[in-house]
This record gives structure tokens, sequence and C-alpha cells, in this order.
């Protein structure tokens, strides 16, 4: 949200006048910008950590599916490595959408937003 702003000031055209009332606005709610990013950084940290704590979650079925693993396989990179299936890819950083069941269905990853 902030860095809208800053891009919303840059792009202001007109004479000074016009760049000074913007540069007024945005420097009076900058603030409220900064406090939203800062509560959605907090929201997003603790969904995190609370997807971290889980070991295993249940498919719509109602089957357990493990989350930590010794190998996950990236789909974004390729890459294998042990760990946790909805924390994001150790090798490129890349969040997968879900994890699949043995019976086919999938568990959505609550971390998952759409493509980076």
């Amino acid at each position: 949200m902030t860095l809208d702003l800053v891009r919303t000031l840059r792009d202001v055209r007109g004479g000074l006048g016009t760049r000074l009332l913007a540069a007024a606005l945005v420097a009076i709610i900058m603030p409220l910008a900064l406090l939203a990013d800062l509560v959605r950084h907090v929201r997003r940290e603790a969904l995190v950590a609370q997807v971290a704590a889980l070991d295993s979650t249940r498919c719509p079925r109602g089957h357990r599916v493990e989350l930590i693993s010794a190998g996950w396989s990236c789909a974004a990179c390729g890459s294998s490595a042990p760990g946790h299936g909805f924390l994001p890819c150790p090798a490129c950083g890349a969040i997968a959408a879900r994890a699949e069941c043995p019976c086919g269905l999938s568990c959505p990853n609550p971390l998952f937003r759409g493509t980076r």
C-alpha cells in the first residue's frame, strides 16, 4: 500500500501547487498505510507460524495427509528436499497450492495466494 502511494505521488502531473497538494495528502495518508502494511505483515507471519506447527491435515474425505516428509518435490523448480509441504520451497521460495492425498483429493494450502 505504501509503494502505491509513492508511485501515485511520482505520477502526479500538473503545476507546483498540484504537486504540493498531492505530497501533503500522501504525507497525511502514509502513516495509516504503513500501519496497514504492518498489520498485514504480522497477520501473515502469524499464519505462517500456525501452518508450520501442523504436522498433518485432512482431505475432504477425512484422510490424514502428512505435511512433514523426507522428500517433498517442488512443482515450480523441481527440487526435492525434506521438510514441510505447505512452507516455501528452500530452493526457489515457491509455495505449493495444495498437498495431495493418496485418495486423489487435495488439501488446499492456506498460505497459497496465487502466482507470485
